[in-house]
């Protein structure tokens, strides 16, 4: 079945981006796509293992291998739709076929050149001439009054080519001659041995330089163009790119704005100010769960850069500069803790900008971008995107709005992604977005080459290309180890020793209870599910972020096991049953002999898993495969380790009676996280998150640099203590059965991990907690439709540290009281007068079930105070009434306490 639907995978993946065109492109990128056409298709023409779901197939589209062997179509006279339909084909097919030199460069030169009346061309670079046809056509559609030169000192074959081929090109409004020239303002330097400024005239606005890393000299390029900007200051770096061969963009200077008149500007006042924007965050690595991490403001630094700016705002009170920096700053007031995940938790809010006109934004970057941030409508919003595209082309942050823009032609959005590929193509968080939206596009296979050329360079944000490229947190001390550890490591880290030899010694016994478990149930009802392709998945216990899960009332053994490894020391993360061969899965269905799930990765660097194999029917494999690794095949009663954050597919056969292939997998936080003295983080923080916003505060602060904003740029850095074990199965054994998300409060866990890991004492309280916010998702769902259960809700979302010891530290009195003594019963609806008696029972068995209590206990006490059961509404004892009952019945009173306890 995989080979039957595969070529019509290829056609649609494929066709788009690599067979259309190819046929015209001629010299050495026709000879390399051909050659790609021709590659053997490995391991019956699924895709290879390269990078985290970014693969280019080993098989190419049937109609491509025609095209290569016999050659491009004979020449015929073309019309002008027809020509220019060509150019776009051919520029298309270069984007992905031509050399890596320029490849990723194509969509900067023809960015520039279609802001340009003439280029002068300096030296030869494959396939740098259709960039420039393309760019002159766009231009020539914009402004139609006016022709565009293309001055060409050295003939280019494939140009020359192409000109004979369409003798009425010109007819276009494009002229191209081959003479010498210096009138034209885009001067393009095809590789930086041929830079010459002697070359620039009063003409030129933009100075475009190919080369700037080859081999020799690159670091000299550099160096000259500094050089020559320190001098020459009307000009200034805007772009720089170090893909391929490198590519930088020079242009003349022209401000779009002026400081005030009478403006008195203290450059290091403004400098004071801005450098405390690197301190406004702390990251806090506590919580919540072993993976998580939160940040908050700081408070006084953001009081104290507030006041900076507030001064200097009175001196200079019509700067852009200092305003945008003021109003970046409010998005930081609000001031609450937030999780930071590799993606970052939720998608960040807009934030209305009031009093901000559209005609100051468009003569400030950053306040463009604070608008465009804010929740404009569609037709403003579209308006100053384009204007601030055309303004600031060197500005990723507006290439990357457009890319995600959904009412965007396909074309644009494809050129923008391009864009922001050069000039951001080492943020992890841009990356790994540009690539998800390159193949919605339907262009897979040049989302397979970009993640080529920025993965795979230990000196890069990826230190391997076989790793998940959607994490954009990077950690020095985890990504480095092997992708399967042997013996060596396991001695170095007895704590993975140990599960590995726990679990094969009781494979028999976890089999049996996990037979069990696929006897009974259905992978929906332990918290898993099945997927097209036949494999399954059953989840008994988590706690990853905010989501707290424990299935151990139908595992102990498995449970125990894991408290076991717990104790040994290994930050455990899941559990979770992997079936193959499901009986889940209809016999009918080709799915339950053959499964085979295609290349995936996890998103958290470091998550370690050990797969442990239960059970394989006879007669049939089932195999794990990584790329540049031996294939690891599953055998019953084995396990092995394997990071699970690099890319990894998995085969599966079944040619017996019997199918099923069940392996029981557990994960773990890997030891770089906690055997060092300091972790040091990276990250690159995603667009609209606050992180994100003080990144533009940091650029604000020095954007009058001559350098170029991308050489040299760096993630954001920071350090963090070693993660502290968090014992966090002792709990999920102890509730039994719990689905519980621990953030529910707002505060992402903290109140959770000071009871239970921080400061804890009574174990009641955590377990407690548990109950609470498994009790606050019902309420979630169920509060949609009943504004009384809202209420409820909201009222759980408020519970404090004195609510929690009222309900677990003094639970009989908390009850005795009712509401006017005890407002922790508001949690559970006890407070609300005049309620049926059925209704009232219900809410007493809801805080019965939450505090672990039988009903049966609640009766007895409820009748030991002479209130009856259930009490009245608006029921409660003041406490001089309460100690005179206890008092009057002690007896009764301490044979209760005594069968409670």
């Amino acid at each position: 079945m995989l080979m039957a639907v595969w070529p019509a995978v290829l056609l649609a993946l494929l066709a788009p981006a690599a067979a259309q065109g190819i046929g015209n492109l001629s010299g050495e990128v026709a000879r390399r796509s051909c050659a790609l056409g021709r590659h053997d298709c490995s391991r019956q023409g699924r895709r290879l293992l390269l990078a985290g779901g970014y693969l280019l197939p080993s098989c190419f589209d049937v109609r491509l291998r025609r095209r290569c062997v016999s050659g491009p179509p004979p020449a015929s006279p073309m019309g002008r739709e027809a020509v220019v339909e060509e150019v776009d084909a051919t520029y298309e097919s270069a984007v992905v076929n031509a050399s890596l030199v320029l490849r990723f460069h194509l969509a900067t030169l023809l960015e520039y050149t279609q802001r340009a009346e003439a280029v002068r061309q300096v030296g030869d670079v494959e396939a740098s001439w259709v960039a420039i046809l393309r760019g002159a056509l766009s231009q020539r559609s914009r402004r139609r009054s006016r022709s565009f030169r293309y001055h060409v000192l050295d003939p280019m074959p494939e140009l020359v080519a192409f000109l004979e081929k369409h003798p009425k090109f010109k007819a276009l409004g494009i002229q191209v001659d081959f003479a010498d020239s210096v009138d034209a303002d885009v001067l393009f330097f095809a590789s930086s041995r041929l830079l010459d400024f002697s070359l620039v005239t009063g003409s030129t606005r933009y100075i475009l330089v190919h080369g700037t890393q080859e081999a020799v000299g690159s670091a000299h390029t550099l160096d000259q163009m500094q050089s020559w900007l320190d001098v020459n200051k009307a000009w200034r770096f805007a772009e720089y790119s170090a893909l391929g061969s490198g590519f930088a963009v020079l242009e003349r200077s022209q401000r779009s704005w002026e400081r005030p008149a009478n403006c008195s500007w203290d450059a290091s006042a403004w400098s004071n100010a801005m450098r405390l924007a690197s301190e406004l965050l702390v990251v806090q690595h506590e919580y919540p769960s072993s993976l998580g991490a939160t940040w908050r403001v700081d408070g006084p630094v953001l009081q104290s850069m507030s006041r900076k700016l507030q001064a200097l705002r009175r001196s200079c009170v019509g700067s852009l500069e200092i305003q945008a920096a003021q109003l970046i700053l409010r998005r930081f007031r609000r001031g609450e803790e937030q999780l930071m995940k590799g993606d970052f938790f939720e998608t960040p809010s807009l934030v209305a900008v009031p009093g901000l006109p559209i005609e100051v934004a468009e003569s400030h970057p950053e306040l463009s971008l604070l608008l465009l941030y804010s929740g404009l409508p569609t037709e403003t919003y579209r308006q100053l995107l384009d204007i601030s595209i055309a303004r600031w082309p060197h500005r990723v942050e507006f290439w990357y709005l457009l890319a995600l823009s959904p009412e965007g032609q396909s074309t644009t959005r494809v050129h923008a992604i391009r864009r922001c590929v050069s000039l951001a193509h080492f943020d992890r968080s841009i990356v790994h977005q540009l690539l998800k939206l390159l193949n919605q596009l339907f262009h897979a296979r040049e989302a397979r080459l970009l993640w080529a050329a920025v993965a795979g360079n230990r000196s890069k944000p990826w230190d391997d290309r076989r790793r998940s490229a959607f994490s954009s947190t990077w950690v020095a001390q985890v990504v480095h180890g092997a992708v399967f550890p042997g013996s060596a490591w396991l001695a170095e880290h007895p704590e993975f020793a140990f599960a590995q030899q726990l679990m094969e010694a009781r494979a028999q016994e976890l089999l049996q209870e996990q037979l069990k478990i696929i006897q009974t149930y259905s992978s929906s009802k332990v918290n898993g599910y099945c997927k097209d392709n036949g494999w399954c998945e059953y989840v008994f216990l988590m706690f990853e972020y905010c989501h707290f899960l424990s299935e151990c009332v139908k595992v102990p053994k498995t449970c125990r096991a894991m408290q076991e490894m717990e104790q040994k020391g290994l930050r455990l993360l899941r559990a979770s049953l992997s079936l193959a061969g499901s009986p889940e899965v209809e016999a009918s269905d080709m799915h339950r002999r053959h499964v085979y799930i295609q290349p995936h990765a996890s998103p958290e660097i470091g998550r370690m898993r050990l797969s442990c194999t239960l059970v394989v029917s006879p007669q049939t494999s089932s195999t794990l495969r990584i790329e540049g690794e031996r294939p690891r095949v599953y055998q019953p009663g084995k396990c092995f380790w394997f990071d699970e954050s690099m890319t990894h597919e998995m085969d599966f056969e079944a040619n017996g009676p019997e199918t099923l292939r069940a392996t029981l997998y557990l994960d773990a936080l890997h030891p770089g996280y906690y055997g060092e003295q300091s972790i040091q983080h990276r990250y690159y923080p995603i667009p609209n998150s606050v992180p994100w916003w003080r990144t533009i505060l940091e650029r604000l602060a020095s954007q009058h640099r001559s350098t170029p904003p991308t050489i040299g740029a760096s993630p954001q850095h920071y350090s963090a203590a070693p993660r502290q074990l968090l014992p966090w199965l002792s709990y999920a054994v102890e509730a039994h059965q719990v689905d519980a998300d621990i953030c529910l409060r707002g505060d992402f866990g903290r109140l959770f991990h000071d009871n239970a890991f921080w400061n804890p004492g009574d174990r009641h309280r955590p377990l407690t907690m548990l109950q609470l916010f498994q009790r606050m998702r019902t309420l979630e769902h169920l509060g949609t439709v009943d504004p009384d259960l809202r209420s409820l809700l909201e009222r759980n979302r408020r519970f404090t540290q004195q609510d929690l010891d009222e309900l677990t530290q003094d639970t009989w009195t908390c009850l005795a009281l009712g509401c006017q003594g005890c407002k922790a019963l508001e949690m559970f609806g006890l407070c609300w007068h005049d309620l049926a008696e059925e209704i009232l029972l219900r809410l007493l068995r809801g805080f019965s079930q939450t505090l672990h209590l039988h009903i049966y206990f609640l009766r007895r006490w409820f009748t030991l105070l002479g209130l009856g059961f259930p009490p009245k509404g608006g029921y409660g004892l003041t406490r001089e009434q309460l100690f005179s009952i206890l008092q009057e019945r002690r007896s009764e009173a301490e044979a209760f306490f005594s069968e409670v306890s």
